[in-house]
């Protein structure tokens, strides 16, 4: 579930490991783990729901962690310096072609 190329990833991983996405809808965790870089591909489809939940069950708390990971989901290629550009895009190009039809459209009325 965890990108093995993110060292950091080593963070997260005793914080998620055994936890299904419904145990992590919570907005006190998810502020301290508010990025999706550090998870597999696997990883961002199966707990994205938890921070999408928790984003409209707690507007208020996810203002301050809601932006790290949206940035994955609406990637606006002219924020990132040139020489990241193609690979932020590559990166959300193969996470859209893992969602499902569903899962893509409940990130649209998100």
């Amino acid at each position: 579930m965890y990108s093995p190329e993110a060292s950091e990833s080593r963070l997260y991983r005793p914080d998620f490991l055994g936890k299904h996405w419904r145990d992590v809808i919570d907005p006190e965790f998810l502020q301290l783990h508010a990025t999706l870089d550090y998870f597999s591909l696997d990883g961002k489809r199966f707990y994205l729901p938890a921070y999408l939940i928790a984003a409209v069950e707690h507007p208020d708390e996810a203002v301050d962690w809601v932006d790290a990971w949206t940035k994955e989901l609406y990637p606006r290629p002219e924020q990132y310096p040139a020489e990241l550009r193609d690979y932020v895009m590559h990166e959300w190009d193969q996470l859209m072609k893992a969602l499902t039809a569903r899962q893509k459209h409940a990130i649209r009325l998100f």
